[in-house]
C-alpha cells in the first residue's frame, strides 16, 4: 500500500544525523510522499533544499503562528516573491494557536489572512494549524476564498470538522488518534 504523510517536518534540523536512514525507513513503509511544511522565512531555503535532494517530498511554504517572534508583515510580500521562482504544493504552515498565551492573537490572525489571501490568489491548498483557536479558524476560512487544505492535529468538536469539511478542508487526526 502506498502512503502518503500530508504533514512531515522531514526539514527539521534535528533529524540532520538520522535523515536518510528515515527517508529510507519511511519507503520501506510504504510512504512514498510527504508534504513539508516549512514554518518561516529563514526555513524556506532549507525546506526547497531537502525536498529537491529526496524523490517523493513536496514542500509547502508558510509562516506559523508559534513563531511570531521570527515573522514580520514584510513576510508576507517575501512569501509571495518566493512562490513566484519556488512552486509549492500549499500555503503553510499557517493558522492560528490559541493555546500559547504569550502569542499575539491580532499578529496571528493579520499574517494568516496574508496567507490566506495568497492561496486564494495562486489556487493553492493550505496547510492550517488550529491549537485551541478552531472556531476562530472557521471564521477567517470562511471569510477568504480558499476552499481546499488540511487542519493538522485537529482538537476541535466533531461539529466543528463537519463544518471545516462542508467549507473542503481535511481534518488530521495525528495526535489525537495516537
Amino acid at each position: 500500500m502506498n502512503l502518503i504523510d500530508t504533514h512531515s517536518h522531514f526539514d527539521d534540523p534535528r533529524l540532520d544525523a538520522e535523515r536518510d536512514r528515515i527517508y529510507a525507513d519511511a519507503q520501506a513503509a510504504g510512504v512514498v510522499m510527504q508534504v513539508v511544511p516549512a514554518i518561516s522565512a529563514a526555513t524556506w531555503p532549507r525546506t526547497r533544499a531537502i525536498c529537491t535532494r529526496y524523490p517523493g517530498l513536496y514542500p509547502c511554504y508558510g509562516l506559523h503562528p508559534w513563531f511570531l517572534d521570527e515573522h514580520a508583515l514584510t513576510d508576507l510580500d517575501g512569501l509571495a516573491a518566493w512562490l513566484n521562482s519556488n512552486p509549492a504544493v500549499a500555503i503553510g504552515e499557517c493558522g492560528l494557536d490559541y493555546f500559547k498565551p504569550d502569542l499575539d492573537k491580532a499578529l496571528q490572525t493579520t499574517l494568516l489572512r496574508g496567507q490566506l489571501s495568497l492561496a486564494a490568489d495562486l489556487d493553492l491548498p493550505v496547510v492550517l494549524h488550529g491549537n485551541k483557536a478552531i472556531e476562530a479558524l472557521i471564521l477567517e476560512l470562511r471569510r477568504s476564498n480558499v476552499r481546499k487544505g488540511v487542519v493538522h492535529s485537529y482538537n476541535g468538536s466533531l461539529q466543528q470538522a463537519h463544518r471545516l469539511i462542508e467549507l473542503g478542508f481535511y481534518v488530521g487526526l495525528g495526535g489525537a488518534m495516537t
